[in-house]
Parts: C-alpha cells; sequence; structure tokens
C-alpha cells in the first residue's frame, strides 16, 4: 500500500489502528481515534486525507450517511492522485454512493501523466461499468484504447456500444446508430488481423444476434470466414440449435437436434425442441428438396419421428444396457401430440401401445427413481382407465404374493435394493393421490391411508439405521406423504387441532432424519399456522441457506416474523436479509468488473441482469419497507423518534408509484413444498401472481401510512411563528385529505382483487396480511381516525356534531377487536395462536394513531389557538381547531390504550400452553377408544411422540407465545406512555 510520498508504511502503521476498531464494531472509538489524526497538523497530509476516510467508513457503518458523505467529501472535493487514498474513496463510496467513484477518478486522470495516467483511465472505465453509464464508458474505452493500444480495451469499448443497444429505451436508435457501430469495428479489427478467441468470436456472434443476421452468424459458427479462427467454440452445437430456433429453420433445427439427441437423448428440454420442429414440419407439409435418405435427413413425418425414437429406445436394450428416459418420455408426447393433431382421432400405427402399456413400461424402468412421479403425470390425464393402471402398477411391487416393502420391513429379502423399493411404493401412492382415488374415500379411509403410511415411516427408520446424519431415510417420503393428506384432510373439516398432531409427527420424523430439508420447510409453514413463529425460526436457521436462498427462501421469515408479534427477531431477520442484498450487490459488481478484465461478455449481461433483479426484488422492498415501518411504530417512543426514523430512507422514497410496483420482480420459490395433488391448470402460479400483487399493494399500504406521518411529524418541528398557523393547518388538511383519499382507492383495488377471497393451497404462495386487514377493519380504523384528525383540525357545523360519534366509533372498534381477537380462550384455559395476526394489527393500528396524534399535537401547540374561528386582537390568526373534542380524542384513544395494556397483562403463563389431552380425541373421531382401536399405527406413533417430543414441542411453542405477548406489551405501553404525556 505504499504511496509515490514515500511514506507508506508509516501511513499505515497509524491508521492500522482506526481500521481494526472498525471492524470489530466499535465504530465510536475509530470516530475518536481518527478525530485524534486529523486534529494533528503536523501529521502528513495522506494521513490525514486517510484518517477523514476512515472516520466516514466508522460514520457509515453506524447508519449516519449523511456525516459520512460530508466527512468523507473534505477529501474527495480535492484533486487526489494518490492511488492509495483513492483505493480508500473507492471501498467507501461503492457502497455508501457510486456514482460519486468516476468523479474522484476524472480529476485523477486529468491531473495525471504517462504510465499513470493509463492505469487511472482504466480504473475510470471500470468506474462507469460499476455505474453503468454506458454512454461515458464507451468514450473512455476508445481513450485508452488510444493510450495503450490493448485489443482488450478495444473490446471494451465494441462492448459498451451493444450494452448501450441492449439497455436503451429508444430501440429504433439501437438498430440504427448502436448495433451497426458496433459490427463495423468489429469487422474493422477482422479484417485487420481476424478472431482468433472464444470471447472474441461470442462477441461478434452477440452483435450479429441483436442485429437479427442470423445467416451471418451461422456462417461464423460453422467456420466459413476464413478470418476467424476454427474449432475454438465449446459449446457450437448448443449455440447454433439456438440460432436455428431464432431464424425458425425449423427443417435445419430438426437435422440439428438429431445429431445433438444421438449423444444426450436424456436432455428433455432439446427433445421437446425436436419434437416442436417435427410438428410444425408436419402443419406446413414440407417435403426436403430431393430424395436424400441420408441419416441426418429431417424428420418431416411422425413414422420418421418413431424410427428415430426406436432407434434411440434400441441403445437401451439388452440387460446390461444404460436406460434414458428421453426416448420414453417422447413416445408418449409425440402419442399425446398427434392425438391433438387428429382431434382425437388416434391412428394406432404412430404409436401402437396404449398409454396404460407406456406408462406401466416407464414405471417398470424408472419407478425406482424420485422423478417418476412428477413425469408419469405429464401423461397421466390421456390414461384410458388410471384404476386398470395403478392396479397393474401395484402388481410390480407383489413378490411372492407379499408387498416387498413389507419383507423388506420384517427382513424376509435381502437381494432388493431399499430405496428401489421404497421408492416405487411412494410413487404408486402419490399416483393414487393424484389420480383422486383417496378424494372419494370416507373420512376414516382417508386417516387409515395416511395411518398406513406413516406406520411404514416409523417401522422403516429400521433400515437406515446404517445411514449418516447428513443423509435422508429411505422412508421419509412415507411420512411426508402421510401428513400431506392429513393437512388436506385438516382443512377439509376445518379442524386447526389436527396441525398439532402433524407437527409431533414431523418433529419425531426429523429427529431420524435431521436433513431433510422438506420436513423442516413444512414444519415453518405449520408451526406459524398455529402462531408460534420462534420454533419457526430455529428450523429455519437450521437451513443455513446462502446467497440468493435469502431472495428465494427469506420470504419463509419475513412474512411472517412480524404478523406474529417477535419484533425483536423480524428486525433481526430484516437485518440479514439487507445484509445479503447489499453484499449481493456488491458482489455482483465486482464479478462484472472481473468479467471484464477477462473478457468474458457473455457473462456481463448475465451479471447485469441479475444485478437488475435483485435491486427490483419483491423481497428486497418487503424486507426494507417492514424494517422501516418497524422502527417508526414500534419504537418510536416520541416524535423525535419517529422523525429520525423517517429521515432514512429519505423522504421522497417512502412514496411508492405504480411504475415502480409494476417493476418489482418476484423472486419467491413458492413452490418450494413438494406438492403432489392434481390441481387445476397454472392453480400454483395464478396464486403465485396473486400473492405478488396483493404483497404490492400491502406495500402501497404502508406507504401510504408512512407518507402521512412523515408529513405530520415534520410539521411539527417548525419553528413557532414560520410559517404561519394557516398555512400549517393548511398542510396537515391536505396531508390528511390525500392519505383518506388513496386510502379509500387502495381498500377498493384490494376488495376486487380476486385473490383475496380466494381459497389458498397450504403448500402454495403465503397469503398476505390483507385477508386479516379486511376482516378486522383495520385499515378502516385509520381512515375513520384520519377523518376525526382531519374535522378536529378544521371544525365545521356540519361535522360538529358527528365527530363525537365517530370518535366513539373508534373506540368500541378497538374495544370489539378485543374480544374478537381474545389471544386466551377463557373456557379451555389455553392460547389461541390463530388471533394472534389480528391482534398484532390492532396494537399496530393503535400506535399509528397515537403518533398521528402526537404530531398533530405538537403542530397545534406551537401556535396560538382560537376555540371557535377568529383573529386575536392585534396578532396573528390562531388555528381554529376544536380543543374540546381534540381533548375527549385523546382521553378516548388512552383510554382504550389502557385497555389493551390491561388486556395483555392479563394474559396468564398457564394459558400459554395446548393441553395434548384435549387434542387426543385425533381428527374429529367420536371417541378416544375408537381412535386407538381403529388407528394403532397411529396411535403407536402418537403414544411415542408425547412422550419424546410433546414435552419439547410444548416449551418452544410456550416460550414463542410468550415473546409474543411481552413484545405486545412492550409496544403497547410506549404507546400508552406516549398518549398520556399529550396535553392541550
Amino acid at each position: 500500500m505504499a504511496n509515490k510520498s514515500g511514506h507508506g508504511d508509516i501511513i499505515e502503521r497509524k491508521i492500522r489502528p482506526v481500521y481494526e476498531a472498525i471492524d470489530n464494531g466499535n465504530y465510536k472509538k475509530a470516530v475518536q481515534m481518527a478525530d485524534r489524526l486529523i486534529s494533528n497538523k503536523q501529521k502528513l497530509a495522506q494521513l490525514i486525507q486517510i484518517a477523514h476516510i476512515a472516520k466516514g467508513v466508522a460514520l457509515f457503518r453506524s447508519g449516519k450517511l449523511s456525516d459520512s458523505l460530508e466527512e468523507v467529501s473534505k477529501v474527495s472535493s480535492e484533486i487526489v492522485t494518490d492511488e492509495f487514498i483513492i483505493q480508500a474513496m473507492v471501498v467507501f463510496y461503492k457502497d455508501a454512493k457510486p456514482d460519486e467513484i468516476p468523479k474522484i477518478l476524472e480529476k485523477a486522470v486529468a491531473a495525471a501523466k504517462g504510465s499513470e495516467r493509463v492505469d487511472f483511465t482504466n480504473k475510470l472505465f471500470l468506474a462507469y461499468a460499476r455505474t453503468e453509464d454506458y454512454k461515458k464508458q464507451q468514450q473512455t474505452a476508445m481513450n485508452l484504447y488510444k493510450l495503450d493500444g490493448k485489443k482488450s480495451t478495444y473490446w471494451w469499448a465494441v462492448f459498451s456500444n451493444v450494452l448501450q443497444a441492449n439497455y436503451s429505451t429508444d430501440k429504433n436508435l439501437s438498430k440504427k446508430m448502436f448495433l451497426p457501430l458496433a459490427e463495423k469495428m468489429m469487422i474493422k479489427m477482422i479484417n485487420d488481423g481476424g478472431l482468433h478467441t472464444e470471447a472474441e468470436i461470442l462477441l461478434y456472434l452477440m452483435i450479429l444476434r441483436m442485429n437479427d443476421k442470423i445467416s451471418e452468424a451461422l456462417k461464423v459458427l460453422r467456420g466459413q470466414v476464413p478470418e476467424i479462427e476454427k474449432g475454438l467454440l465449446i459449446h457450437g452445437d448448443a449455440l447454433e440449435i439456438e440460432l436455428l430456433q431464432e431464424a425458425n429453420l425449423y427443417a435445419e433445427l430438426n437435422a440439428s437436434l438429431k445429431i445433438y439427441l444421438r449423444e444426450r437423448c436424456d436432455d428433455w428440454h432439446n427433445f421437446k425442441l425436436y419434437l416442436d420442429s417435427l410438428f410444425h414440419l408436419i402443419d406446413v407439409k414440407w417435403q426436403p428438396a430431393d430424395d436424400n435418405t441420408d441419416v441426418n435427413t429431417p424428420d418431416y413425418t411422425v413414422d420418421m419421428a418413431m424410427e428415430f425414437i426406436r432407434h434411440l429406445l434400441k441403445d437401451g436394450d439388452g440387460p446390461e444396457a444404460k436406460f434414458y428416459r428421453g426416448p420414453h418420455l417422447a413416445q408418449m408426447e409425440i402419442k399425446k401430440r398427434h392425438k391433438l393433431l387428429t382431434q382425437g382421432e388416434e391412428v394406432q400405427s404412430c404409436v401402437p401401445e396404449t398409454f396404460n402399456t407406456l406408462l406401466k413400461d416407464y414405471f417398470e424402468k424408472f419407478g425406482h427413481k424420485g422423478c417418476c412421479f412428477q413425469e408419469m403425470t405429464m401423461y397421466f390425464d390421456q390414461v384410458e382407465d388410471p384404476k386398470e393402471l395403478i392396479s397393474k402398477l401395484e402388481e410390480t411391487l407383489l413378490v411372492d404374493g407379499s408387498l416387498a416393502i413389507d419383507l423388506l420391513i420384517e427382513g424376509k429379502t435381502a437381494d432388493v435394493k431399499i430405496a428401489d423399493v421404497c421408492n416405487r411404493y411412494i410413487c404408486i401412492a402419490t399416483l393414487k393421490n393424484y389420480a383422486g382415488l383417496y378424494r372419494d374415500l370416507s373420512f376414516d379411509e382417508k386417516l387409515k391411508v395416511s395411518q398406513q403410511l406413516i406406520g411404514y415411516h416409523g417401522k422403516g427408520l429400521n433400515l437406515g439405521k446404517d445411514l449418516k446424519s447428513t443423509e435422508l431415510q429411505y422412508t421419509d417420503s412415507f411420512c411426508l406423504l402421510g401428513c400431506h393428506l392429513l393437512m388436506n384432510l385438516s382443512n377439509e373439516t376445518n379442524n386447526g387441532n389436527d396441525i398439532w398432531h402433524i407437527i409431533l409427527i414431523l418433529e419425531s420424523a426429523l429427529k431420524a432424519s435431521p436433513s431433510n430439508p422438506q420436513m423442516r420447510i413444512m414444519l415453518i409453514i405449520l408451526y406459524c399456522k398455529i402462531g408460534a413463529f420462534d420454533p419457526a425460526h430455529k428450523i429455519f436457521n437450521t437451513l443455513a441457506i446462502k446467497y440468493i436462498q435469502h431472495d428465494t427462501l427469506g420470504y419463509l421469515m419475513t412474512s411472517n416474523a412480524h404478523r406474529l408479534g417477535h419484533f425483536k427477531s423480524a428486525r433481526s431477520v430484516y437485518e440479514a436479509e439487507e445484509k445479503f442484498f447489499l453484499v449481493g450487490r456488491r458482489d455482483c459488481v465486482d464479478q462484472k468488473l472481473q468479467a471484464y478484465k477477462y473478457g468474458n461478455f457473455s457473462k456481463i449481461t448475465e451479471f447485469i441482469d441479475f444485478e437488475k433483479r435483485l435491486q427490483n426484488s419483491l423481497q428486497h422492498w418487503t424486507v426494507k419497507y417492514y424494517k422501516f415501518y418497524l422502527d417508526v411504530i414500534h419504537k418510536s417512543s416520541s416524535c423525535e423518534d419517529a422523525l429520525s426514523f423517517l429521515k432514512y430512507p429519505p423522504r421522497e422514497d417512502i412514496s411508492l408509484n405504480e411504475n415502480f410496483l409494476n417493476q418489482l420482480i418476484d423472486n419467491r420459490d413458492v413452490k418450494v413444498i413438494r406438492n403432489w395433488d392434481k390441481l387445476e391448470a397454472n392453480q400454483l402460479q395464478t396464486e403465485a401472481d396473486w400473492s405478488m400483487q396483493l404483497e404490492a399493494l400491502h406495500l402501497k399500504y404502508i406507504s401510504i401510512n408512512l407518507q402521512l406521518l412523515a408529513h405530520i411529524m415534520e410539521l411539527g418541528q417548525v419553528e413557532s411563528g414560520t410559517p404561519d398557523p394557516q398555512t400549517i393547518i393548511s398542510n396537515l388538511s391536505t396531508s390528511l385529505t390525500k392519505f383518506i383519499d388513496e386510502s379509500k382507492h387502495l381498500h377498493q383495488r384490494v376488495l376486487d382483487h380476486p385473490g383475496l377471497k380466494h381459497s389458498w393451497t397450504w403448500y402454495g404462495p403465503p397469503q398476505t396480511r390483507w385477508k386479516c386487514i379486511i376482516d378486522g377493519g383495520f385499515d378502516q380504523l385509520l381512515l375513520k381516525a384520519a377523518s376525526v384528525t382531519l374535522q378536529l383540525l378544521c371544525p365545521s357545523e356540519e361535522t360538529k356534531e358527528n365527530v363525537q360519534i365517530e370518535i366513539t366509533a373508534i373506540c368500541q372498534a378497538v374495544t370489539d377487536g378485543l374480544v374478537n381477537h381474545n389471544l386466551c380462550n377463557e373456557n379451555v384455559k389455553c392460547f389461541n395462536g390463530h388471533n394472534l395476526e389480528p391482534y398484532v394489527l390492532l396494537v399496530e393500528t393503535l400506535g399509528y394513531i397515537v403518533m398521528v396524534i402526537a404530531g398533530c399535537v405538537k403542530a397545534i401547540k406551537s401556535f396560538p389557538v382560537t376555540k371557535k374561528s377568529r383573529k386575536k386582537k392585534g396578532g396573528q390568526q390562531g388555528l381554529s381547531v376544536d380543543l374540546e373534542k381534540f381533548k375527549l380524542f385523546i382521553n378516548s384513544v388512552q383510554s382504550v390504550c389502557d385497555a389493551v395494556v390491561q388486556n395483555l397483562t392479563a394474559i396468564k403463563d398457564t394459558f400459554l400452553v395446548q393441553y395434548f389431552s384435549r387434542l387426543r380425541i385425533a381428527f374429529n373421531l367420536q371417541n378416544e377408544e375408537q381412535t386407538l382401536e381403529i388407528n394403532n399405527d397411529l396411535s403407536d406413533l402418537w403414544l411415542k411422540t408425547y412422550k419424546s417430543n410433546e414435552s419439547d414441542m410444548l416449551k418452544n411453542v410456550r416460550d414463542s407465545y410468550q415473546a409474543s405477548v411481552q413484545e405486545l406489551l412492550s409496544v403497547a405501553k410506549l404507546k400508552f406512555n406516549l398518549i398520556k404525556s399529550i396535553s392541550l
């Protein structure tokens, strides 16, 4: 880290303790140490500059963005050419404000000379690449090429034109200027010396493809351009297929795919592409120009395609042959498509075997694979007789008249693979569920099927006693399917108590197979259903999710922590998610810059798109706003606290307009739970789309609430007399009116949304908080409070009598909410976790109303007030506020806040438990004796799980409920103390 002044070692030694304090999280100490270095004017100028930067880093890490930017600007405002100092500023600004990096380097380039100027110009190009300023990036690359003459910098200039074309909003300009310029520059280099690396050829192909010159791109790919070196492309065959598909050259595409599939016949994506090209040639009645019968001739009839597929099937003949799934699936796909083509009138010569026969053959060959069920369901709707097919499949499980799984568990057979037998059995069980054979069974029959599956799981654990703890048990899928069926049964009966039993089963199974992710995710969902976030959070932590999984799976926590009253845990979850997005963006930019250095241009666009996808992620903005809302509503004990939270992010970022919401991308993996049910076409995707839309509307709801609060708090901070009272009251009135109008419009949009009343699948995307908000009337409660506040600030004869009625209605709504959403059931002396979400919303809504009142009162108290609309003698016009009614409003809200505090305080620890003695009458059967008599497998498992898991589970759930109650009580007391401190 030496610098040109020759004092690098001294500077590094002096500054190292400051950065060590920053790395250890001791930011206050780091600031103090940096101040001491800055105050010593006898120190080296470079050391003082580095100290300013180090202080800025410490301030930024401690959350003081504006202070940190001001501190570092003392250095960045100067012309700096010291590489050590520039590097320190780049490290700071790349997280704090990346747009400042090019400004620093622009001044350095202008001041530097010789090789130093080349170095700084190189850094300036990468700075523009970081900020995605493609125009200046291209100009800088050309300047750099003039300085160093390297081909790599020339390619940077070419690729900068490609990026301008790719991300320009004016596509006409892209086609007429950027792409032709990039192509012209490439041709110049080809004529001067040719292309001799894979990266250069791929860049040229990229430009030709974007310019719709597919035929020229194919010539390059096939080595028909002499100046371009042949044989450099590693995946040339796959690229050729892409080009032929883009050019709609179906005959050539079909022929190329035949060559490709002979080597990779299990590539189902390209196999479907082959069939697409085949049926397109059939549709257009394509015929070859001559009678060429070459093996690579395109297939343009079904018979030709079947001959090709049978040839691939023959490669799998023989006892030692390796079977490939692709050709078998292709037979069924051709039969299915040909049936559609002929409008149901099958031609038996196409594929003479029935779907029953084809699927039975497929099961015999691949039933031992975990993917067999999913692949068979693609053609199960075409089956002539599902019951007959399943009956024949079940016959394959018999060995000497007994089920192979029974013999295996009893130890009577040892010449089979355990995993194969288990997978075949579970495949048939899932197919029976998919075919609807369980749907028509009676309640007890459905329960018996679940018991049998769970019983097999318990008995089969001995088969995996020698497995490592990181390996899954052979019979895990039996337990998962059994619990899946029990959950469906629970939804049919609408009995929430069943979930407790399912949790016990999964907890017991998880002890035997601690690495099973499906069990853990299912437990997370079920614990959240009963309102117990803490055990769900502990299980989630065992998943050890990393990198992009925070974006795809993080919603399992972020959608539940806040709504179940775990505000401290919610904050830690949000911070972890925010850290991922911050680090993810930084890493993505760093990888992009590395791709520039190595000339890997195809990856650069991937990194740019990935970075934009992260930036526009629904999860990213959900975390940002939930954390923001959490701080403002739950941590503010005064108007000053609220205003400090509302300053960051800046207030202009609080507003989320429609264009922004429409750009959000849903990266959540909402299909993470394995689905064995037959759903309507695209049902899960439809639910995912609805969930996304409702989540975006919920962000809008939070945004509207925060906007109003920000305006009110800012107006309460103005100094007395400036501006005048009427301006303040007018601004308050405008903000409240805007809030009321936007909230009404949003409320109607949510009511009209089809997802609000939809019956969601339990294993699909999570429901948003809207159903609870609408059912509990919490958004309407905020509307009423805003309306009352507006009428009190701007009273009139028409509204005077109505105000008191509305105040009473608000207090009555909160009182009714305490009854309707009571957390404790007095009759059975137990805690009702299902009411946690509406109770949290009740406390939040009340807390928000308190904050609005506090902000308005603070603004009112800054000015002279008259009870009636009149001017004071010889003075400023007072605010026309109905003080008496305002005091009534404050006292009424204070009264209901006190009621909430008392309600939460009265919850006894003995209520925070579900007594399983009340739940052992399992699944709505008539009596416990009947349960134990009929359901031996399940009752045995109950007895085991009660002894081993019940106490642990109850403790975890009880602790979770206690934490929710205590945190709700803490927030309620905080707002109660605030409303008590308000006076007029």
